[in-house]
């Protein structure tokens, strides 16, 4: 008589999912299940290092901005993380996602006027590229997420701290939790004034037509991540760099 066998190897969960998740991107409706792990094998701490690293504020140009300071340690080997990763605020709706870097190396993150990050002290871009990690292996770094079109409800108040969870997402859908908290800064929202209207020096008895100065908008192109969609399908395969 056959036996049946009611759980899956971890190789037949990674088909199992990454086939629903294919059935999702072909627009089928299925629920790629998540994993929540009683006894986790990976670390995962937020709020890590000092405060200014732990903030949450509009940004200058369009939506919310979230940094914070997190650390990972792996307790086994084998655990392959990515971009898939969820954000809890206590007053949720807005979606979050990492802070992307268009592909380029090395190029600090400009995050506001007064804000730029260097590229070692960031995670996003290793997470973007795919992670492999190794047991007791330590990683430690910035999270820089947005929330497009979204803003801080106006009940956080300048310097409160709020609390939050970040889940990061493995590529068996595995969910590891992390609570912390971080600061909400007013003072990085744009107070941009109306510049004043030059004058036309071209007078209406001069028989010439006057043409309107359109005005100038400033390129947001050095100021604000890859605005595109992107794919919600996980990477197929994982960078082989492995963190040591």
């Amino acid at each position: 008589m056959p036996r049946t066998r009611w759980e899956l190897t971890p190789h037949e969960q990674v088909e199992h999912i990454s086939g629903l998740k294919e059935l999702r991107a072909l627009g089928i409706d299925v629920d790629v299940p998540k994993v929540h792990s009683a006894a986790p094998d990976l670390d995962f701490e937020i709020g890590y290092g000092p405060p200014f690293y732990n903030v949450i504020f509009n940004s200058p140009h369009s939506g919310i901005v979230l940094l914070t300071g997190a650390r990972i340690v792996a307790r086994r080997s084998g655990i392959c993380l990515d971009d898939n990763i969820e954000v809890s605020l206590p007053r949720g709706g807005a979606n979050f996602q990492l802070w992307y870097t268009d592909g380029v190396r090395e190029k600090p993150y400009r995050v506001a006027p007064e804000l730029t990050l260097d590229w070692e002290e960031v995670l996003n871009h290793r997470l973007e590229q795919g992670i492999r990690l190794k047991q007791g292996r330590i990683l430690e770094g910035l999270l820089l997420l947005i929330a497009f079109e979204a803003k801080l409800p106006k009940e956080y108040q300048h310097g409160e701290r709020i609390e939050l969870q970040i889940a990061l997402i493995d590529s068996l859908n595995t969910e590891f939790v992390a609570e912390g908290t971080v600061l909400v800064d007013r003072r990085k929202e744009a107070t941009q004034r109306p510049k004043p209207r030059r004058a036309n020096p071209i007078s209406e008895d001069s028989g010439l037509s006057a043409v309107p100065q359109q005005a100038s908008i400033p390129s947001l192109s050095d100021q604000s991540p890859n605005r595109g969609k992107r794919t919600s399908s996980r990477h197929n395969e994982v960078s082989e760099n492995t963190i040591g």
